[in-house]
């Protein structure tokens, strides 16, 4: 199943690095437009987040790319309540999410344009459910979810030399998403048999909305006549950073109903809120064109109908820009 989540993610690579390179049509690669963070929380092993951004300055000169990598591994994140059994449960929860976006910049602080987003969940559960004949049995519970779907993408980005360093704001809307939905549950010692399904479905509107605040601890010199005083806040930026994710689910799932199983459809809205604390630190020569960034602050994940859940998240890594989402 990992191999097939990947499929995706390594056919956006291999058809956007042979692009890049195939000829004079694109600047060479800036280290401005690079990111690169690692994730780390109270339930999440550990997660990763790429994203590139090539400017396309000879096919027209306000047109850029972006390339953005997700991947997410989350343990006992929540209690499925497809199956009405009591006993121990133990969850896995894999994300993975793969984007192309074309875009065009207006007037050097507005971007407009279309994203392809690919997108994948798998959980695993397993653990012991309490039979009505007394004692506990095993069971495992495999639900794997992809999606593809179109983005208008919308974005805003302010730059300022004083206190306030930049301000930016990113709006996604997704008109229509398709699912493929894969079940495969197993409940011991006597498997009954038909727990396994294969559906599809599409998804009423989703959207993202995500922004920043960046401030400077120093000050630079503007008066050339004056010398430059390279004091330790000139190395340092702090900021909040914030997103919200929407998105409507309904698609068919099998639960058990006595000794075999029947057809159910799963409708929730799911709602993503993430809230951080942001710090970067640059202009030492180790870091040479990167910045250092840390953040720090809270994911909850709320399903209706279901318990949510919140963890604390620490993230790590370097940024080309401390500027932009």
């Amino acid at each position: 199943m990992r191999k097939k989540q990947l499929v995706p993610m390594a056919f956006l690579l291999l058809g956007y690095f042979a692009f890049a390179n195939s000829g004079n049509s694109i600047d060479n690669l800036n280290t401005d437009d690079f990111k690169l963070n690692f994730s780390k929380g109270d339930d999440t092993l550990l997660g990763i987040d790429v994203l590139y951004d090539l400017r396309l300055n000879k096919i027209n000169k306000g047109l850029h790319s972006k390339i953005g990598y997700i991947n997410r591994q989350v343990d006992s994140v929540e209690n499925f309540t497809l199956i009405d059994i009591e006993g121990e449960k133990g969850t896995r929860l894999r994300e993975e999410d793969a984007s192309i976006s074309l875009l065009y910049n207006f007037y050097s602080w507005f971007d407009i344009g279309l994203e392809y987003e690919h997108f994948s969940s798998n959980k695993e559960q397993s653990g012991y459910y309490k039979s009505n004949k007394g004692g506990y049995l095993p069971y495992d519970h495999l639900v794997d979810i992809k999606g593809d779907r179109i983005n208008i993408v919308a974005e805003i980005n302010n730059y300022y030399n004083d206190l306030l360093s930049n301000s930016s704001l990113q709006v996604k809307v997704a008109p229509k998403t398709n699912l493929d939905i894969k079940q495969n549950t197993k409940i011991f010692p006597n498997n009954v048999e038909g727990g396994e399904l294969s559906s599809s479905s599409t998804l009423d509107l989703s959207y993202k909305i995500r922004g920043q605040l960046m401030f400077n601890l120093g000050k630079e010199e503007k008066d050339y006549r004056k010398p430059s005083q390279d004091n330790w806040g000139n190395h340092f930026k702090i900021g909040v950073e914030g997103g919200y994710e929407f998105t409507p689910y309904e698609y068919q799932l099998k639960v058990k109903d006595g000794n075999s199983y029947r057809e159910k459809t799963q409708t929730y809205d799911e709602k993503r809120k993430e809230y951080f604390a942001k710090v970067c630190v640059s202009k030492y020569d180790i870091l040479k064109d990167f910045s250092l960034v840390f953040r720090y602050g809270k994911r909850e994940v709320d399903k209706t109908g279901m318990n949510s859940v919140k963890e604390n998240i620490f993230t790590f890594g370097i940024e080309g820009k401390c500027s932009k989402l």
